[in-house]
């Protein structure tokens, strides 16, 4: 019959510790990073053609995307990608378009 020592079972149980705080550090830095470059605004929309949406931002700024089944003052909470880049909006990209309940 094999037996372990406490010795090689404190060395299992640390090295399994070990692991999982990895672990966790490692999807508490993805989380992290993702809520850096990511942000949510509400919208209206005041434009559509075609396939094309224009909406307003609470903060007066315009953006256009691609989307069926729009109305005018239709209101949407717009997710936004900042590509790294805090210091402007301009190049800030849409990933990701919600309509809300509520209009206008």
């Amino acid at each position: 019959m094999t037996t372990f020592n406490n010795r090689d079972n404190l060395t299992i149980k640390n090295a399994i510790a070990l692991i999982a705080v990895i672990v966790l550090f490692s999807v508490g830095f993805a989380f992290i990073s993702y809520y850096q470059t990511h942000y949510r605004m509400d919208a209206i929309v005041i434009g559509v053609e075609d396939n094309k949406v224009l909406v307003e931002d609470n903060t007066n700024n315009l953006w256009e995307f691609e989307g069926d089944g729009y109305t005018l003052n239709e209101m949407v909470q717009v997710t936004f990608w900042t590509k790294g880049t805090d210091t402007t909006r301009e190049d800030d990209e849409i990933i990701r378009v919600k309509k809300l309940d509520k209009s206008f």
